[in-house]
Parts: structure tokens; C-alpha cells; sequence
């Protein structure tokens, strides 16, 4: 949430517990455009170490192709250190790496679509 609102952007809700919603935070900018942001938190120093539900993958996909609202991933890594470090990826930037295998996704990539949620 830090680093959303020292970038313009205010919480509006929460999708954690919403199955197949392929993002866990939805915030908005001062004029009403939404972000959503896929949080993960891992104690590996390493990127590559990171692994995404399918439904994030492609939520990933259709927000690199142009299909909004926006989408990020807030990755944190080596999160049990004294200092974690913390790399926000554009949806352009996670579909190049799932495509050279710089992330995971669980049970392998590509994957079959989930069904399409009605937000």
C-alpha cells in the first residue's frame, strides 16, 4: 500500500479470498483508472523463485495484450532478511519472463484458462 499511494494510487478493495481473481489488491489513481496488483512475498533472494496461480498467469497475459484494467506484480523477495527487496513488474514484464521460465507458475506454463469472473 506504500508504494501505491508514492505513486498516485489509493486502495479501493481487497481480492485475496476470491477465487480465480487473478490479482489480490485493486487500487485506483485521482482520476478513477484501476491497478490491480498480484502481491507475493517469498523468502528467495531470486525472481525465478516466484510462482503465480494460473489465473494470475493469465490475468498477466490479457493485461499485456491490452485487455484492462492495468495489472502489476509486487514481488517480495528474500523477505525474511533484514532487507527484503522489492521489484514491481509490469504485465508485459511477467509474460516475457514466463515465457524464458523467469517465473513459475504451479502446475506449469501455459495452462489451461480458468473461467472468466464477472469483474
Amino acid at each position: 500500500e506504500a508504494w501505491a499511494a508514492a505513486n498516485g494510487y489509493a486502495l479501493r478493495s481487497g481480492y485475496q479470498g476470491v477465487p480465480l481473481a487473478g490479482f489480490d489488491l485493486l487500487f485506483v489513481d485521482f482520476s478513477g483508472t484501476p491497478l490491480q496488483v498480484e502481491v507475493k512475498g517469498y523468502s528467495s533472494p531470486r525472481l525465478r523463485d516466484v510462482h503465480l496461480q494460473v489465473s494470475q498467469a493469465w490475468r498477466a497475459t490479457d493485461a499485456a495484450s491490452g485487455t484492462p484494467p492495468d495489472w502489476r506484480l509486487f514481488a517480495v523477495l528474500d523477505s525474511d532478511s533484514p532487507s527484503p527487496s522489492e521489484q514491481i513488474l509490469a504485465a508485459t514484464e511477467v509474460v516475457d519472463l514466463l515465457g524464458s521460465g523467469g517465473l513459475q507458475v504451479k502446475g506449469g506454463w501455459p495452462a489451461e484458462r480458468p473461467p472468466k469472473l464477472p469483474f
